[in-house]
């Protein structure tokens, strides 16, 4: 049986990972960018390829999360910070 200390942190590792995909795919809505759009912004090698836009899609779907590098990349392309991926923000 896991601890309950277990399940928090897994609770809580799940929950960063929403608002971090959803605030990704806000910040890119908002920018009126397409997720090749994105990619290309960010200075990404080879935008088109299969591999880097199942990248961010993982990402938006919250199957995985960005480390603070690519949130950057990300925030400098949208034109915010690292950190406001971090916050919750309501859809507008």
């Amino acid at each position: 049986m896991r601890s309950v200390t277990a399940v928090d942190d897994r609770e809580a590792s799940l929950t960063m990972r929403l608002r971090i995909a959803s605030n990704i795919r806000l910040a890119r809505e908002q920018a009126g960018m397409s997720q090749t759009d994105l990619l290309s912004a960010m200075e990404h090698r080879n935008p088109n390829t299969i591999g880097h836009r199942t990248l961010l899609s993982n990402w938006e779907n919250a199957r995985y999360s960005p480390s603070f590098v690519w949130l950057s990349r990300i925030g400098a392309a949208t034109g915010r910070t690292a950190g406001w991926f971090l916050d919750e923000h309501e859809d507008d």
